[in-house]
């Protein structure tokens, strides 16, 4: 038992360390729009690839780049912030809390529906709606995860129609298997339309301030 729990203290302490040493670093990167390729290829100090990914996974949700219910839901909410600290011997630390977010009201949609023909008219209205809206109030629904646990060969026929760093940027994160909701940002609209356009996404893109709600079909 001793022994256990000594190996669950030295994972945990190798985590918070590694943490402290990168975790700034990859949340500033991550709001750039990087990949996570590009990411672990700017530190100044090396850390685990799989390190890297999970920590920027965790970065988008606490900047609420991802969502990880549906946006417009009711209900209060938590969000992760980081409290500066100083030690004993003037050692500078950040500690993670969780503070509650005013309570979301439920958005009464207006919903729109586009098929397989109606592609075109599709992105004109989510690139008319972001524009609208605002890049922080438009997101987009994802099941990639769920899709490379089901059929990888069709994960990965969707992979190849899209360019080099969009195609980088969802391989490298570790996209879990239910949906989730990205935030329609320059990177990520970018790879909704090209996908819609090749008839590779099935899903519904939420515009916030308008109320708008596009389904593709």
């Amino acid at each position: 038992m001793a022994m256990a729990e000594n190996k669950y203290f030295k994972q945990a302490l190798s985590d918070f360390m590694l943490d402290a040493a990168g975790g700034g670093a990859v949340r500033h990167l991550v709001k750039q729009g990087l990949t996570v390729r590009q990411i672990a290829g700017r530190l100044d100090f090396p850390l685990p690839y799989d390190k890297v990914r999970k920590m920027a996974w965790e970065a988008l949700v606490e900047q609420g780049t991802v969502l990880l219910s549906e946006p417009g839901t009711a209900g209060p909410g938590e969000r992760a912030v980081y409290v500066k600290e100083q030690g004993e011997f003037g050692r500078t630390s950040f500690r993670r809390i969780l503070v509650p977010e005013e309570d979301r009201r439920r958005t009464r949609w207006r919903e729109f529906e586009y098929g397989e023909e109606s592609v075109p008219a599709f992105c004109r209205h989510l690139l008319e709606a972001c524009g609208e809206n605002g890049r922080e109030s438009a997101y987009a629904s994802c099941d990639f995860g769920i899709l490379a646990a089901r059929d990888a060969k069709e994960y990965q026929k969707l992979l190849q129609v899209l360019h080099e760093r969009q195609r980088e940027y969802l391989e490298g994160l570790p996209w879990p298997r239910k949906r989730v909701y990205h935030r329609l940002d320059p990177v990520f609209s970018e790879i909704i339309l090209t996908l819609a356009g090749e008839r590779q996404y099935r899903g519904c893109c939420y515009f916030l301030k308008t109320g708008e709600k596009l389904f593709l079909r």
